[in-house]
């Protein structure tokens, strides 16, 4: 006769996470005992769906039993127990769950399940604080240098991060492998110039794949790790105006789906490994100013939508567990610090986590206390030094590489003296209330101020015509340290931009006598360059990203006949761009006046004050015409609302006096501030 259930499963206690591997979970299970005496055992019984149990185990005559489980994904799983006699077994007890956090993937190199602390230099040194030693221990390795990027990775299935990098002139990956105490190498070519590496797990065999996405067509190229990387998988998503974000699974199938963000609509697309890339999610969540830090901070398996505000810290993310509906909004960090997401406590979910350049203080606020502890570890890294972190940063337009001084999203407001060799800065991250002034320069020195060590602050930069020389304070070593180089002279005019698309201004000049054009390019370490001639007399240098592409191309402006031609980068500078708009009386503005992250082409009459801009986003064919200005004021570049779009800034000498008509308001309203006055010039300016 079958026996009735008296069972009641009392639950799930301590879930802990005790082994060195992040896929392993110890819990205990606890029944209150049945009220006939001739039970002789229980049976727990359980599973990862609802009311279906695979597993079954007899565990005595016992009322607790501890168990260790590994999913190798973050997993509900259900339980029942039932008891034994020797007249049969009884009904189940009623059903418990719980969910068992599987490994997060990345910045783990010591295999403890924690985040550790890495940092990359342009040098190729890769320096990690390990948190197996509570972040007191160092492991360094020498992997990469001028010309590659990081893209660490478990490439050999290990459970700890390796040391790897992409040469981004050739497509070559590089791999030194944890597997074997980082003394074999893997090497692969797979991508080259126009195709950004996208590492992950897009097979779901735990090891890292060679990813790459054409950043032209949108069509991203895997080589899979399961099959030894003999064979690969084409998507084809995004194209020009998304961003790709890679190695993210959305879908909890244990592989990477396909994701891009545009970050003009604030939209993420995401196209699901579990559909075959043929089904997809999307999400309006985000826009302009921010930095994307996607994870899974709810620890459900799923990546969820993170966004971190440059201007004031805050990090809002949209939860994938109940279907997006729910949120997390915390102030985290400072304005200008770069966010380093990771889970640093090893509970299955990202913690909020910030790197301070100047200082080298990485600050984590923990999610295993609901954001309510953290912990600080100080003096780890230098201003030059790349945090190695899963956070996506936009880089910013040549525009805001210049004049975006605390790293806000935002244009903050900037004079230069030659006579005084001062520079000041009212900070828009606080509503152009607080200053930053420096002494550097003088006679015979130009501003020209730029991004020079990619930290999304402008650097104070100056350029020294009669030698060539320039001169750059870094804004990541707190204006304490420089960088120098050599590059043009007399004759030649400074035309600093980002050439060769890493996010950071190249050193670069223009002969406009003899149309020569000289660049110094930063992501090779300033070791190479590139020249060419284009222009000559009558025309003005004026760089531009014209076609989209993130790389600066070869401008010229005509001003007797307001003839615009352009080399475009995005065909190696073989193909060219012209088009009519100025002439004699305007001054070229080149900058992005419609947010479709190309440079429109711009005049700005100095006598009647008229900006007027044929519009990229249309093809040209409709217009920008607005009068703000005139006699006795010049234009400023400077994108200063932060939505992405060039605003109509003009600078009085006599009085040191801005007005600024801000294009989030579609040129309705107007922001007013003094700062400088005679012997001062507006901090950029245009050519």
């Amino acid at each position: 006769m079958r026996m009735r259930c008296f069972l009641r499963l009392v639950g799930l206690l301590g879930l802990i996470l005790f082994s060195a591997r992040a896929d392993a979970a110890t819990l205990t299970l606890q029944w209150d005992r049945n009220a006939e005496t001739d039970v002789t055992g229980y049976v727990i019984s359980y599973g990862t769906r609802t009311g279906v149990y695979d597993t079954r185990i007899e565990v005595g005559n016992v009322t607790s039993y501890v168990l260790t489980l590994s999913p190798a994904l973050t997993t509900t799983y259900y339980f029942v127990v039932t008891a034994k006699s020797p007249g049969g077994e009884s009904d189940p007890s009623g059903e418990v769950s719980t969910v068992i956090a599987g490994p997060i993937p990345g910045a783990d190199f010591d295999g403890d399940v924690r985040a550790d602390l890495t940092l990359y230099s342009s040098a190729g040194d890769w320096t990690v604080r390990t948190s197996s030693s509570n972040y007191t221990s160092t492991l360094a390795k020498s992997w990469g240098g001028a010309g590659y990027t990081p893209v660490s990775g478990d490439f050999d299935g290990d459970g700890k991060q390796d040391f790897a990098v992409y040469r981004d002139a050739t497509g070559d990956w590089f791999v030194l492998k944890s597997g074997a105490g980082y003394t074999t190498t893997f090497g692969m070519g797979w991508g080259g110039p126009g195709y950004a590496p996208m590492p992950g797990d897009y097979d779901g065999d735990k090891r890292t794949d060679l990813g790459v996405y054409n950043t032209a067509t949108g069509a991203w190229y895997v080589l899979k790790s399961s099959t030894g990387y003999t064979t690969s998988l084409t998507v084809n998503w995004g194209g020009t105006g998304y961003t790709p974000v890679p190695g993210l699974d959305f879908d909890g199938d244990g592989k990477a789906d396909t994701t891009v963000y545009n970050q003009a609509t604030g939209v993420w697309s995401i196209l699901t490994s579990g559909s075959g890339y043929a089904a997809a999610l999307s999400f309006t969540w985000g826009g302009r100013g921010y930095t994307l830090v996607p994870g899974d901070y709810d620890g459900d398996g799923k990546a969820d939508l993170g966004l971190f505000n440059r201007a004031n810290a805050q990090w809002n993310v949209l939860k994938s567990i109940g279907g997006y509906t729910s949120t997390i909004a915390k102030v985290w960090g400072s304005v200008g610090e770069v966010p380093v997401p990771g889970d640093y406590d090893g509970d299955g979910k990202i913690d909020l986590a910030t790197f301070q350049r100047a200082t080298g203080t990485w600050s984590v606020s923990r999610s295993s206390s609901n954001y309510t502890t953290s912990f600080t570890v100080t003096g780890f890294g230098a201003g030059t030094d790349t945090p190695i972190t899963a956070a996506i940063v936009f880089p910013g337009d040549d525009t805001s590489r210049a004049s975006d001084v605390d790293g806000d999203g935002r244009s903050d407001i900037t004079a230069y003296s030659t006579s005084a060799a001062n520079w000041l800065t009212l900070k828009s991250s606080s509503g152009y209330t607080t200053s930053i002034n420096t002494a550097f320069g003088g006679a015979g020195y130009a501003p020209v101020p730029g991004d020079f060590d990619g930290d999304g602050r402008a650097d104070r930069a100056l350029y020294h015509a009669a030698s060539g020389n320039w001169y750059v304070l870094l804004s990541s070593g707190n204006y304490t340290t420089s960088l120098s180089k050599n590059a043009g002279g007399t004759g030649w005019t400074p035309v600093p931009a980002d050439y060769d698309g890493d996010g950071r201004t190249d050193f670069a000049v223009y002969n406009p006598t003899t149309g020569a054009w000289y660049v110094l390019k930063s992501g090779a370490g300033y070791t190479t360059s590139f020249a060419t001639s284009w222009g000559g007399s009558g025309y003005t240098a004026v760089p531009g990203d014209f076609d989209g592409d993130g790389k600066a191309d070869l401008g010229l402006y005509q001003t007797s006949s307001g003839l615009w031609i352009v080399l475009l980068s995005a065909s190696n500078y073989t193909t060219s761009l012209s088009r009519n708009n100025g002439g004699a009386g305007y001054v070229p503005v080149a900058a992005d006046f419609d947010g479709d992250r190309r440079t429109d082409f711009a005049a700005y009459n100095t006598a009647s004050g008229l900006w007027y801009a044929l519009k990229s986003s249309t093809g040209y064919t409709t217009t920008l015409a607005i009068g703000w200005g005139g006699t006795g004021y010049t234009p400023a570049r400077g994108d200063f609302d932060g939505d992405g779009r060039a605003d109509l800034a003009i600078y009085q000498t006599s009085s040191g006096n801005w007005y600024i008509l801000l294009s989030g308001a579609n040129f309705t309203t107007s922001l007013s501030k003094t700062l400088g006055g005679a012997a001062y010039a507006p901090v950029p300016a245009f050519p």
